[in-house]
């Protein structure tokens, strides 16, 4: 079961022993506190995400609040991107990542499994993303 939580305002996700950025940062990041080495210059709208390498001597951690999703590798990170990112600027949806956690089913929950995520036909997740993401 993958992780996938928050980094800097960017999504992380742990697939195994591979980790994903997804998204653009939104703060700077202590990629050597984080456990990671720095990966450089992000440019989230042309890489949506990429894979970070861990620090020789870190066992980096997905922090709660995070969810679970019974997907793994390059699927999972290309999944989080079309569903939970802003593809205009490729910064993560405060919005959508609120919705999942603060559903009625998932209040006060700090770790969501959100298989259903993956499960949702892209069509009716767009609705989704376009009601939640509608300038009020």
């Amino acid at each position: 079961m993958a992780k996938t939580g928050r980094i800097a305002g960017g999504l992380i996700a742990q697939s195994g022993e591979d980790y994903y950025l997804v998204g653009e940062l939104k703060i700077p990041c202590d990629w050597a506190a984080a456990g990671f080495e720095d990966p450089g210059e992000i440019k989230a709208l042309e890489r949506h995400y990429l894979k970070l390498t861990p620090l020789a001597d870190a066992r980096p951690e997905i922090s709660e609040p995070y969810l679970e999703i019974d997907l793994e590798g390059e699927k999972l990170a290309q999944l989080l991107y079309r569903r939970l990112v802003i593809h205009r600027n490729a910064s993560v949806s405060e919005r959508l990542w609120d919705l999942i956690f603060d559903a009625e089913e998932n209040e006060g929950q700090t770790v969501v499994n959100a298989d259903w995520l993956a499960r949702m036909p892209e069509e009716i997740w767009e609705i989704v993303r376009d009601e939640v993401l509608q300038c009020l």
